[in-house]
């Protein structure tokens, strides 16, 4: 990201399509969106592939 808004536009599509990228490459920055957006998606997908096996990683 070249300018603070388009950092801040890329972290949030990660933050919903792939929380567990972002978190694992940015913690403080998921941590910062998680209060902003008063939401864990990274919770939510780990219980689905918990649930789900379709849901989960490829070993």
């Amino acid at each position: 990201a070249e300018n603070p808004a388009e950092f801040f536009a890329v972290t949030s599509e990660y933050f919903f399509s792939a929380p567990d990228v972002l978190q694992q490459s940015f913690p403080d920055v998921y941590a910062q969106l998680a209060a902003f957006y008063r939401q864990d998606p990274l919770t939510r997908l780990q219980r689905l592939q918990a649930e789900h096996p379709a849901y989960r990683e490829p070993a």
